[in-house]
């Protein structure tokens, strides 16, 4: 399924799978035609950035400021954007979204295809996060994976304005 799930976001596609909070919607965070993929299955509002999901390899990689490190807790942080990302991932003040994943299938996903991905819930906007991958396949992701890739925590990550350490969620 591995296989499937590069080759689907390398093409472009969107996949449904299990992070370690909720289902979410994983894409190439580079692709433009991907990303506006992913507003169009949720009805997300242009005007809200989506987050994405990096490595420790393509955080450097895609310049993106700040020093990230793992934490116990899912954890989002707001960073200073100093690479190109496509403009849809930012807000006007050139911040990003952005999580570390580590020691789980997401950083082997992310080192694979090479770029960071998306990260949003898979869900309408404004409905629940889908926990299940039966619930997952309601937002009609190219490929939906199975559930026993991650242990999620079910509950969305903790938001961190990485230059002031203010928690917003």
């Amino acid at each position: 399924m591995m296989k499937k799930a590069i080759q689907t976001i390398k093409n472009g596609g969107v996949v449904a799978a299990p992070t370690d909070t909720v289902y979410g919607l994983l894409a190439d965070a580079t692709n433009p035609a991907a990303i506006a993929k992913i507003y169009a299955l949720k009805g997300r509002d242009f005007d809200k950035p989506l987050p994405i999901i990096v490595s420790p390899k393509t955080l450097g990689k895609w310049g993106l400021s700040g020093v990230i490190t793992p934490t116990a807790q899912p954890t989002t942080y707001i960073v200073e954007l100093s690479g190109e990302l496509p403009e849809l991932l930012h807000s006007p003040g050139k911040t990003v979204a952005l999580r570390l994943e580590v020691g789980n299938y997401l950083e082997e996903l992310i080192d694979s295809v090479g770029v960071p991905l998306t990260a949003t819930s898979a869900n309408k906007s404004g409905d629940e996060p889908a926990l299940t991958r039966l619930a997952a396949l309601e937002i009609g992701a190219d490929l939906t994976l199975a559930d026993d890739l991650i242990e999620g925590t079910g509950v969305p990550s903790a938001i961190v304005v990485l230059n002031d350490g203010k928690k917003i969620r």
